[in-house]
């Protein structure tokens, strides 16, 4: 074993090697002390300051040691934890919050947080944000007194834009689009059967959070869409190689060819690299050892 002082009179004795047969190591511990433990590590009261203070100790660890773009992304990791302890010494800050803020700054839209056991609801509309605007984009039930395009003025009380700010601060997105369609997202999606309070058009409204229903008439995303005569649209997670062959003959006449790659593209790789001016010979997704 090792034993090696880490400061403040704390010691970390580790061992090297295991003695063990085919049932247990040793020394064996006592079922009952292995219990016990496992209930106190185990424990989910996200009220309680260990079980808090715990959390984030984990979660940070984990993006300190194995996360790759601490070089691309501007944060000061080691301040975001202190932020994130005396958060959790407030009792009034929601945990969900403090997980939510300390993944923000990594600027990663693989990450996302969520409450065990929490049960998800959908609003009876879309939303989606547009030149600083929450726009109205599709409304599913009829007793609405509202319509698409309709603008949300106020949330919980607070102006609009106020309340977009602070979602935004607890979002982890790479770039402006992928952040603004995932506040779109957290706006649709919340506590099951709860209400959100929105203003629009002068009027208060509250919009319930019903179960998911996956036979609502939702509109897909388009595949790709003519613009106009000169611009044409491709939705990279959607389209396939068989639809691009289909559209050569009208990919020619365009000017101009929007790429959305807001998602991962199918097996349509060749045709994008048909559009680089130069070869991209670096290993993408990869990182040095």
């Amino acid at each position: 074993y090792i034993n090696k002082d880490i400061g403040s009179g704390i010691s970390a004795i580790i061992p090297l090697v295991l003695c063990s047969d085919k049932r247990h190591t040793y020394p064996i511990a006592k079922e009952n002390l292995h219990d016990s433990i496992f209930s106190l590590i185990n424990r989910n009261d996200d009220n309680d300051l260990y079980v808090r203070l715990g959390g984030i100790v984990v979660t940070w660890n984990v993006f300190q040691h194995f996360y790759p773009y601490f070089d691309v992304v501007d944060v000061n990791w080691s301040n975001e934890l202190e932020n994130a302890f005396l958060k959790c010494l407030d009792s009034k800050e929601d945990y969900l919050v403090i997980l939510e803020e300390l993944m923000a700054p990594l600027r990663d839209g693989h990450i996302s947080v969520h409450k065990k056991g929490f049960q998800y609801g959908s609003l009876p509309v879309e939303v989606e944000i547009v030149e600083d605007k929450l726009i109205i984009t599709a409304v599913y039930d009829n007793t609405l007194l509202i319509k698409a395009g309709d603008i949300i003025d106020e949330i919980k009380g607070m102006p609009t834009n106020e309340y977009l700010d602070k979602l935004k601060k607890r979002i982890s997105a790479a770039n402006v689009g992928s952040l603004l369609k995932k506040v779109a997202r957290k706006i649709k999606v919340g506590d099951l059967n709860s209400e959100l309070p929105v203003v629009i058009n002068g009027n208060k409204i509250n919009l319930v959070y019903k179960p998911f229903d996956k036979d609502a008439n939702r509109p897909e995303p388009d595949v790709y869409k003519n613009i106009s005569k000169k611009i044409l649209y491709m939705n990279f997670d959607k389209i396939e190689n068989k639809d691009i062959a289909k559209l050569l003959p009208e990919i020619e006449k365009k000017k101009v060819i929007i790429c959305d790659l807001r998602y991962y593209p199918k097996n349509t790789t060749r045709f994008i690299s048909s559009l680089l001016k130069e070869n991209e010979r670096r290993n993408w997704m990869f990182v040095p050892w």
